[in-house]
C-alpha cells in the first residue's frame, strides 16, 4: 500500500469540503497573502514616500513577492507530506485532493516567475529575489528542522520581501538607513512569531515561546522609533496606537498561552488560532510605517486598504486555515 495514501475512513471537517479551486486556496494559506503586499508596499514607502505609483515597479514586486510567498507556503507542505499524514490529514497534500506532482510544479513554476519578475524591477532587486529562492529552498529543505535557525531563515524572508519593495524605487537609488530598519523589524517580528508557532499544537508550550511573541514585537517598534523623531503630534498619535495594537495582539497571545504552558492543554490555544492573530498583527506594523513615511492623500488611501485587510484575514480565516 501506498505510504502516502490517506486513511480512506478518515473525513475532513464539514468546512474543509470545498471545490478544486477551494483545495489550492487552503493550501497557499489565502489569508495570509493579504499580508504580503504590505511588506513590498512599506519598503517602497520608506524610500520614496512621495513617490509616485504610476510606474510599473511597485506592482511588480508585489507580484513577485506573492509568489514567492506562494512558492514557498506550498513547497513546505510537499516537504512535510509524510508527517502530515499523521498531524494534518485534512490538508489538500496528504488528504490527496492535490496530486504532490502538481504542488511539486506549482512551487518552481511560482519561484521561478518570481524571480523572472524580479529581474524586470533590475539587478538589485534580481539579487534579493535571489536570496528569497535561496532562503525558501533553505528552510524547506533543511533549516526548519533545527532550532532558532528555521525561524531566523522565516524572518529573513519576510524582512527580504520589503527590501523588494525598497528596490522598485524608479532609479534604483542606495538602500536608505530607514529602509534597513523597517525590514530588520519586520524580520524580527516573524522571528518572534515562528518561535511561538513552532510549538503551537504542543502539549507544553515553553514559557520563552510564548514570551517570543511579544518580544519580537517590542523588537520590532524599537528598531523603528528613530523614524518618530520627526511626525507631527497627529501622524504620532496614528502610528503610536497602530503600534500599540501590534504589540497588544502579542501580549494577548502570551496571556492565553501561560495557560496551556501551565496545563499541558492546547486547546484554547487552537480555539483562537493564535498564529493567525499574530499574523493579522504585522498589518498594523505596515500601517504604522504608511503612518510614519506616507505623504498625504496616499497615505491616508493605503493607511485604509491595510487595515481592511485586517477584518478580511479573520473573516477568510474561517474557512481558510492560516497556520
Amino acid at each position: 500500500m501506498d505510504d502516502l495514501a490517506p486513511d480512506p475512513e478518515f473525513e475532513p471537517p464539514s468546512r474543509y469540503n470545498t471545490t478544486q479551486i477551494g483545495n489550492w486556496l487552503r493550501l497557499i494559506r489565502l489569508p495570509n497573502l493579504l499580508t504580503v503586499p504590505g511588506d513590498v508596499v512599506i519598503g517602497f514607502m520608506v524610500m520614496a514616500p512621495t513617490h509616485s505609483w504610476a510606474t510599473q515597479h511597485i506592482w511588480v514586486a508585489m507580484a513577485a513577492a506573492t509568489l514567492f510567498y506562494i512558492g514557498g507556503i506550498i513547497f513546505n507542505d510537499v516537504v512535510d507530506v509524510r508527517r502530515d499524514l499523521h498531524r494534518n490529514p485534512w490538508r489538500p497534500l496528504p488528504f490527496g485532493l492535490i496530486p504532490i506532482v502538481t504542488a511539486e510544479a506549482a512551487v518552481f513554476a511560482t519561484l521561478v516567475l518570481g524571480l523572472g519578475l524580479s529581474v524586470l524591477n533590475g539587478f538589485d532587486s534580481l539579487i534579493i529575489g535571489a536570496s528569497l529562492v535561496v532562503a525558501i529552498s533553505a528552510y524547506n529543505l533543511e533549516l526548519k528542522h533545527i532550532p532558532w535557525l528555521g525561524p531566523l531563515a522565516l524572518g529573513l524572508c519576510r524582512g527580504l520581501s520589503v527590501l523588494l519593495g525598497a528596490f522598485a524605487v524608479r532609479g534604483n537609488p542606495p538602500l536608505s538607513a530607514e529602509a534597513g530598519r523597517v525590514a530588520g523589524a519586520v524580520a524580527v517580528y516573524i522571528l518572534g512569531l515562528s518561535l511561538y508557532a513552532r510549538f503551537e499544537r504542543q502539549p507544553r508550550l515553553p514559557v520563552w515561546a510564548g514570551i517570543a511573541p511579544f518580544l519580537g514585537a517590542c523588537g520590532a517598534i524599537a528598531l523603528c522609533a528613530p523614524l518618530w523623531y520627526t511626525l507631527s503630534p497627529g501622524r504620532l498619535l496614528v502610528t503610536l496606537t497602530l503600534l500599540a495594537a501590534l504589540a497588544g495582539g502579542a501580549f494577548l497571545v502570551l496571556v492565553r498561552a501561560w495557560r496551556p504552558a501551565r496545563t499541558g492543554s492546547a486547546d484554547d490555544l487552537e480555539r483562537v488560532s493564535a498564529v493567525g492573530l499574530l499574523l493579522r498583527g504585522l498589518i498594523f506594523f505596515q500601517a504604522a510605517v504608511v503612518s510614519m513615511t506616507g505623504a498625504a492623500p496616499l497615505q491616508i488611501v493605503v493607511l485604509c486598504i491595510l487595515l481592511a485587510a485586517w477584518p478580511l484575514h479573520a473573516l477568510m480565516e474561517k474557512s481558510f486555515y492560516a497556520s
